[in-house]
């Protein structure tokens, strides 16, 4: 038993028995004081390993045994008892995605439901042996000709892509969870994509933008000009996030799942200096009215843009403007990609172009080279032995 005022000793590892985070988790870990719940993890004698969420340690470390012993004395194996219980349903699949691995492994968990509640009009009474290419190529003509609800413009190939893709991902795990032998639409291609929508202000619009915004909205406009953040990052940013002294801003919970720090400008600085610090809570954006943080500001938004004369422009455009003026300004794609926090540097690459102008300043730079030389004239001076 520890003394008082020694640390706990942390919880011991067993073997085949693991711990997952996850919010709406069972279990709270006695050591982190976080949500999820325990694992097992175990080898048939086939040699397959097998994975199974259980909920409180002591349970899973039974299971764990009886796994073991089932395995060793009658070779059971959890694929080929799913294969014997006959073809599983497209829905017994979506659930057991959702509740087994979407909810448990993605933060973007509720985009995939949304998107297997339009997949199910596809395959909704079907086995999951039954989704073919050609099923798939009708889905998408018929998407590609239908409307955005509540819009008059056409779902666009980005959408349906994204659609498919969960739909393959979907089949690829139901590969490891033993309903098929193989993915029946791994031949299926992306649908061609028109170039990414780049939306972003200039001065005189900023300017405009700024002079519209009510009090409560100027702040966290200006936060997401200069430092490029996400609504919801900077919606959730704490007090102890921002590092005033040394000018800095830590950005945790992002959709990468990785940490960055953004270097706060004067402008910025100046803003967060005159915002209130509020008792009982730690966000930086606090709403009066409601005594919550901002989870929606839509309404002050789309008064201000009104106001402001601006039109097909979203909040997520003020990330694009902070990373074109980045760019326009250093022509450093590294730094830009840096700054947004870009897992992948291609998605950095569209804004590539606004650093012509700079490309074109260097390339002029050499004009020196040819100052008062005539076409065709070579240089007499020869090197000395």
């Amino acid at each position: 038993m520890a003394k008082m005022g020694e640390p706990k000793k942390p919880m011991e590892k067993e073997r085949g028995v693991f711990w997952r985070d996850h919010p709406g988790g069972s279990q709270t870990h006695s050591d982190t004081k976080r949500r999820g719940d325990w694992w097992v993890c175990w080898k048939c004698r086939r040699g397959h390993r097998h994975r199974e969420k259980i909920g409180p340690r002591g349970l899973a470390k039974e299971r764990y045994q009886q796994r073991r012993t089932q395995s060793r004395l009658d070779g059971f194996c959890l694929e080929v008892q799913r294969r014997e219980q006959g073809p599983v349903l497209f829905t017994d699949l979506t659930a057991r995605w959702m509740k087994d691995h979407a909810k448990v492994m993605k933060r973007s968990w509720t985009t995939d439901r949304h998107r297997i509640e339009t997949l199910k009009s596809l395959c909704a009474g079907k086995n999951v042996s039954e989704i073919t290419p050609d099923l798939v190529d009708r889905y998408r003509a018929d998407r590609l000709r239908s409307r955005r609800s509540g819009s008059k413009s056409l779902i666009s190939p980005t959408t349906v892509n994204k659609e498919v893709a969960l739909l393959k991902a979907m089949l690829n795990k139901a590969i490891t969870w033993g309903y098929l032998d193989v993915n029946p639409l791994r031949a299926v291609k992306r649908l061609p994509e028109p170039d990414g929508r780049l939306r972003y202000l200039d001065v005189e619009e900023i300017e405009r933008l700024l002079a519209a915004c009510p009090a409560h909205l100027s702040p966290i406009v200006m936060c997401a000009l200069h430092t490029g953040m996400r609504r919801g990052e900077i919606l959730g940013l704490t007090w102890d996030r921002v590092d005033m002294k040394h000018r800095i801003i830590q950005v945790t919970g992002t959709k990468t799942g990785k940490n960055r720090t953004i270097p706060i400008n004067d402008p910025l600085l100046e803003a967060l200096r005159h915002l209130p610090r509020h008792l009982g809570t730690d966000y930086v954006f606090w709403n009066h009215e409601t005594e919550t943080r901002f989870v929606s500001i839509k309404r002050a938004w789309s008064t201000a843009l009104k106001k402001a004369e601006i039109t097909g422009f979203r909040f997520h455009d003020l990330r694009h403007t902070f990373a074109s003026h980045v760019q326009m300004g250093l022509g450093d794609l590294r730094a830009t990609q840096a700054l947004l926090g870009h897992a992948d540097p291609r998605m950095t690459m569209r804004y590539a172009h606004l650093s012509d102008a700079r490309l074109m300043e260097a390339v002029r730079s050499l004009a020196h080279l040819h100052a008062g030389a005539t076409p065709g004239a070579t240089s007499t001076t020869s090197a000395k032995s």
